[in-house]
């Protein structure tokens, strides 16, 4: 049987390996283009986490706590996908602090290692979405100012992943203005441009900032929504459905009138599953179609 003393050597080694991870972890990311707020945030969580480890080391706990200041502030921004790592993140090192006033040194090894699974986590979470957000800021469809088509792959799987690391369920929709061909043949296509130019605006206004907004095709728009089950993805998209019937569009010289009919699908785990989806999701706006038009049909795979 381990006694305490060699308890206390085993956790002492394994904090010394998570300060050894996050040295390295320092000394490889950027430098010079080091500007953007999300990179700088992973910096000062890294240099945060590795002031609570020495803490611990040195056995100062009353006062071990302390959190990044940058990542409670993306959170408060809207950010919901890093929720629930940094509550995973604050909660362990809660324990941790508590475990070592009581000498309880197996149980922290334990605790040590969710601390340093959640830490990578967050620091994955906070890479992808950078890496995200650098390209999409190249890819943009020229007459909705939305996301291209091209770059719909690599951010699902970007989204993929972060939905596989936090456990959250992911929703795809797809979004169809009822009836576009009556107005291009009436009005023409510039009064047809217009009007997508201007759908999309309420688009972009009506989903969440964590939200991603593509221009599929044609008259149709694609949606992902990170962290959305069934419940939150139709309270989304019939939000956006009221809004954009609500609107009146000026184009061609009259003031037009549209309607969206939409199809989502969620699902926990969309890894792979982008062709999958979006047949789902194109099933159920034509469920939509049939039902009426300017309906929010959902479902879960």
């Amino acid at each position: 049987m381990l006694t305490q003393l060699t308890h206390e050597k085993l956790f002492l080694r394994e904090l010394e390996h998570e300060l050894e991870l996050i040295a390295l972890a320092l000394k490889n990311l950027p430098s010079e283009e080091f500007t953007t707020e999300r990179l700088r945030c992973a910096e000062e969580l890294l240099k945060t986490e590795a002031a609570f480890l020495k803490s611990l080391k040195e056995k100062k706990t009353a006062d071990a706590v302390v959190k990044s200041n940058c990542l409670f502030s993306l959170l408060g921004e809207g950010f919901k996908l890093f929720v629930k790592e940094a509550e995973r993140l604050k909660k362990a090192k809660r324990e941790l602090t508590v475990l070592l006033k009581e000498g309880e040194y197996e149980r922290a090894a334990a605790v040590l290692s969710e601390y340093g699974r959640s830490l990578y986590a967050l620091l994955t979470l906070l890479s992808l979405s950078e890496a995200s957000q650098l390209e999409l800021k190249l890819r943009r469809d020229p007459l909705t100012g939305l996301l291209s088509r091209k770059v719909l792959k690599p951010v699902f799987n970007r989204l993929a992943e972060l939905t596989r690391v936090t456990d959250l369920p992911f929703t795809v929709a797809l979004l169809d203005i009822d009836d576009f061909k009556k107005i291009n043949d009436e009005l023409g296509h510039p009064a047809g441009d217009c009007v997508l130019r201007k759908l999309a605006r309420v688009v972009k206004s009506s989903v969440r900032k964590s939200d991603y907004a593509f221009r599929y095709g044609g008259e149709e728009f694609l949606l992902l929504l990170p962290s959305a089950g069934e419940k939150e993805a139709r309270r989304v998209l019939e939000r956006l459905r009221r809004r954009v019937e609500e609107t009146t569009f000026l184009c061609g010289g009259k003031e037009l009138k549209v309607t969206l009919s939409v199809g989502a699908v969620s699902t926990r785990e969309p890894a792979g599953k982008l062709c999958r989806l979006v047949k789902e999701a194109d099933r159920r706006l034509y469920a939509a179609k049939r039902g009426g038009k300017n309906r929010v049909e959902v479902g879960s795979i």
